[in-house]
């Protein structure tokens, strides 16, 4: 079996890399996919009651 350079590289910048960093982009990013899906729905009701208004008025 030959040794892989690419493969033993990258476990060492894994390893390198602190945990909490990962944990706390993770943390991040799904705040951010949360309050993103929270301003869509949002967004969409406030437009779906425009639509409802202007019709039943118009």
């Amino acid at each position: 079996m030959t040794h892989n350079p690419c493969l033993s590289d990258m476990s060492k910048r894994v390893h390198r890399f602190p945990l909490f960093s990962i944990t706390a982009l993770l943390h991040i990013n799904s705040t951010s996919a949360l309050m993103l899906g929270r301003g869509l729905t949002q967004v969409t009701h406030i437009k779906l009651l425009l639509f409802f208004q202007t019709r039943h008025t118009g």
